[in-house]
């Protein structure tokens, strides 16, 4: 990579190169972790547009006219958005956190079928894994979780294990399988 020749003013131009599509990609793979994405999605926009202002600003009154910075934002970009459309980050999050789930879901009582679903889950919120987890239930042959943040403004998402039932007994919108009985699901509200 071509360094700034030192002077001030050629670090300062080169900041504003590199330094707005950092957080842009950051946000973006964070968002990435959860299932069905999260309301940092919007965030996530405003970043990504600041950063692409940023570089069109640089590139039009800067002397940098080197192939190295016109290609930095358009790089960690279209890079982010691999990992993101790849679902590195998500699977990666659920591969980390796949046996406190796990052990999470197995400690849960097992609930009458006849409970409404309404009661569904807990008020309290606990730290499973890297999600943080804010409603469950288990019945016979299913437990669900609901991960805080999880989805977005129209629907919920989270987690759900299967130790009997199939999946397509249930009402989701969106069903994504990942590995030994579990699915990353959402909900239209």
């Amino acid at each position: 990579m071509e360094k700034p020749s030192g002077t001030p003013r050629d670090v300062w131009w080169w900041l504003w190169v590199v330094a707005p599509p950092i957080p842009a990609a950051v946000l973006t793979l964070l968002d990435a972790t959860f299932p069905g994405g999260s309301l940092l999605r919007l965030l996530t926009v405003a970043a990504w547009v600041f950063a692409f202002f940023a570089w069109v600003v640089v590139l039009a009154l800067s002397g940098i006219r080197t192939r190295v910075a016109l290609l930095v934002t358009p790089v960690v970009a279209a890079t982010t958005w691999g990992l993101a459309a790849t679902e590195i980050p998500f699977r990666g999050a659920f591969a980390l956190s796949e046996a406190a789930l796990t052990s999470f879901v197995k400690s849960l009582p097992i609930e009458p079928e006849e409970k409404p679903s309404d009661t569904e889950g807990s008020a309290s919120f606990r730290l499973v894994g890297l999600y943080i987890v804010g409603g469950w239930s288990r019945r016979a042959g299913a437990a669900h979780i609901g991960v805080v943040g999880g989805g977005g403004v129209l629907e919920q998402c989270g987690l759900t294990y299967l130790t009997g039932d199939r999946i397509e007994d249930y009402d989701y919108s969106s069903v994504r399988p990942l590995h030994g009985g579990w699915y990353a699901v959402c909900s239209a509200d």
